[in-house]
């Protein structure tokens, strides 16, 4: 198995994490979820090592709103970014 990250799945995730019109801008559980997904769609190290870094990373922060949302955010672009680089290789 490699890493499968489709865009359908990226544009649809980005789609309902980042729904302004929502009460919860950013559902902490979508988020995990994603990122569990992600892990178990490759059997790439480096990629599920990334994936479990910011995993623990995210849970550690548990919920979060406003400023951190930006954080939360860009790290799990990097790993959506990640995917696609190695895809791509």
């Amino acid at each position: 198995m490699t890493a499968t990250l489709t865009t359908a799945t990226c544009e649809a995730f980005w789609a309902t994490a980042t729904d302004e019109d929502t009460v919860d801008y950013i559902s902490f559980d979508r988020c995990v979820d994603w990122l569990l997904d992600l892990h178990q769609s490759t059997d790439d190290v480096q990629l599920k090592a990334l994936v479990s870094e910011v995993l623990e990373d995210l849970r550690a922060l548990g919920p979060v709103q406003d400023e951190l949302e930006d954080v939360i955010f860009g790290a799990l672009a990097s790993v959506e970014v990640a995917f696609e680089i190695r895809a791509a290789a």
